[in-house]
């Protein structure tokens, strides 16, 4: 069996539940776990990726988040 090429480093997901409601998703590799994978240069680089990319995707989701509430109130 092949190993595999590609791994998940951070990802974002918005996606509806069974009961209709909206769901995000944060997922990826534990920025402590990083160290068990990549090394050297690469281990810094995706220690980066991992504490950027999740600061900025808890941001998207705080403000769809509050959108969301917001069009909630109207109705």
């Amino acid at each position: 069996m092949k190993k595999n090429q590609e791994a998940n480093i951070i990802s974002f997901r918005i996606l509806f539940n069974k009961k209709g409601y909206l769901i995000s998703e944060i997922g990826g590799l534990p920025l402590a776990d990083a160290n068990k994978v990549f090394k050297g240069s690469d281990l810094k680089i995706i220690q980066t990726v991992i504490r950027e990319g999740k600061h900025r995707i808890e941001k998207l989701h705080m403000e769809l988040e509050n959108e969301l509430n917001a069009l909630n109130t109207i109705s």
